[in-house]
Parts: C-alpha cells; sequence; structure tokens
C-alpha cells in the first residue's frame, strides 16, 4: 500500500518509534492499522508545519523588505527638505515631508487615473473599429443590392385572364 508517496515500511523505518519495526506480521489487524495511521498523520502534521514555518518565514522577509523601502523613501524626503534649507527634527522639516508625501501620493493617484483614461480610450478605441466594421459590411451589402437591381432588374410579374363565354368561366396564366 502507497500513500504520499511512501510505502507502510518506508514510513515506519522512517518516522516511526522503533517498537513498531518489531511488529512482525502486516496482516490488517486494528493495532497494525493504528500504528500506520498514527505515523502517517504524524508526518503529515510535520510537513504542515514547516509548510507554515516556510510561510511565516517568506512572509516576515517581504514585511521587512517593505519597511526598508519605506525607510528609504523617508529618508529620500527627509535629504530633499534639507537640500531647501529646513532643520532636522523641527516643525518646519516635518511640514516638509509631510507635503512632499502628500505631492508622491497625488502623482501616484494622478498615475493612476492616467492609466485608466488611457485603458478606456484604448477600449472606445476597440469599440468605434467594430461598429465601422459592422457599418462597413452593412454598406457593402447594401451597395450590393442595389448593383443586383440594376444588372438584373426583377421581372413585374403579368396576368392575363380570358373570358370564355360559352362556358362562362374565366383562365389566367
Amino acid at each position: 500500500m502507497r500513500r504520499n508517496g511512501i510505502t507502510r515500511n518506508d514510513c515506519i523505518k522512517r518516522y516511526c518509534h522503533p517498537s513498531v519495526l518489531d511488529m512482525g506480521f502486516w496482516n490488517i489487524t486494528s493495532h497494525a492499522t493504528n500504528r500506520i495511521n498514527t505515523c502517517f498523520s504524524r508526518r503529515a502534521a510535520e510537513k504542515k508545519a514547516k509548510q507554515e514555518a516556510e510561510y511565516k518565514a517568506y512572509d516576515e522577509s517581504k514585511r521587512k523588505e517593505k519597511e526598508k523601502a519605506e525607510q528609504t523613501v523617508m529618508q529620500g524626503r527627509s535629504d530633499t527638505c534639507k537640500s531647501y534649507g529646513f532643520k532636522v527634527n523641527t516643525d518646519a522639516h516635518s511640514q516638509c515631508m509631510f507635503d512632499l508625501f502628500k505631492l508622491e501620493k497625488s502623482a501616484l493617484e494622478s498615475k493612476k487615473l492616467q492609466e485608466a483614461m488611457v485603458t478606456e480610450a484604448q477600449r472606445l478605441a476597440e469599440v468605434a473599429r467594430e461598429k465601422r466594421r459592422s457599418n462597413a459590411s452593412i454598406d457593402s451589402m447594401l451597395l450590393l443590392q442595389q448593383s443586383s437591381q440594376y444588372t438584373s432588374p426583377v421581372p413585374t410579374p403579368t396576368i392575363r385572364c380570358r373570358y370564355n363565354s360559352v362556358m362562362s368561366t374565366m383562365t389566367c396564366n
């Protein structure tokens, strides 16, 4: 029997207590089944714990990278305000940094708005192209219909009827 890519014996040899190896029988008894299931459960729990630890480590590294990037941005704002003549740790310097933050935020929002406008313009252009294609096909069908009228006019049906006075009947063809 194979579960998760390993056999019973592999599982027992690698992950279970040595007393399990002393079991000289592998017929399906409740005791043997319980031992095997316990072994598989323990292995699954270890695997889950390892995945959670890896996820936490990854999440922590991403958080640290984000903090470092924010600190770099803040240092850049501070340097800009210092270059304007503001002294560090003053209200004017703090106000300068806040104003720079608002400008950056406004620029980011403006960029997002511009991207949205470009996307909408592209969508409208595509709709206009589709409409032109549709109108072109309708126009070509109308032209074809009009030209067929000139090249082969549709004959108007004529009906001729005769009255037979002897039989008192009318025949039309």
